[in-house]
């Protein structure tokens, strides 16, 4: 999930950049988060533009945009202006590292829904870090699990474009004792490096 704290450095530096670059465009965020979400139960796509057997939480989320659209919209300071979905950033991964789901296939679907049903658009994804060490100083099973949830992100976002990984392993990306979330320097460097990642896909 995208919280506040990284929709901040993430809304400023897109809107800086438009700015400059595009005058008379504008930046909205249609944000929808779910904690503790798993890909292969919550967020299961079929794979079509029809919501009917996606998963709650996929559900949940198209219901959010298209009621983001709607307001977009009817909001009479953008008149003139019509909303296009230039992207979908994408921060899930920590509740799949069971060990018992094939990530990479179920990643693969939920982008080619995506693209079914809001077009060929950038897809970019936030890849579990090596800072979150309830994995990488965990078990050997966490791990493992760990890896191959990773590998499958850096795997299916090279392999899909429009498509992109971004990689936060760097030192900057800080986590909170618990060793899984991001403290609040961390999700502002993990706003920034995906407006880093949109700015270069737009240019």
């Amino acid at each position: 999930k995208i919280t506040k704290k990284e929709l901040v450095p993430l809304v400023r530096d897109l809107a800086d950049w438009v700015r400059l670059h595009h005058p008379d465009d504008r930046v909205a965020i249609i944000k929808y988060a779910k904690g503790g979400s798993s890909l292969h139960t919550d967020w299961q796509p079929d794979g079509t533009t029809s919501s009917g057997a996606d998963g709650p939480c996929y559900r949940c989320f198209q219901e959010t945009v298209a009621a983001g659209l709607r307001a977009l919209r009817a909001d009479p300071a953008l008149v003139g202006l019509a909303p296009r979905i230039a992207g979908m950033l994408w921060i899930q991964g920590e509740s799949d590292t069971d060990g018992q789901h094939d990530y990479a296939a179920n990643l693969k679907l939920l982008i080619t829904d995506v693209h079914q049903t809001y077009g060929d658009i950038p897809f970019f994804i936030s890849g579990l870090s090596f800072n979150q060490t309830v994995f990488t100083k965990g078990s050997a099973g966490a791990r493992n699990a760990f890896e191959q949830v990773r590998t499958a992100q850096k795997t299916v976002a090279s392999r899909n474009p429009p498509c992109a990984f971004i990689d936060t392993d760097g030192a900057d990306f800080t986590v909170r004792p618990d060793g899984v979330h991001f403290d609040q320097a961390g999700q502002q460097m993990l706003g920034r490096a995906f407006a880093a990642a949109a700015i270069t896909t737009l240019e």
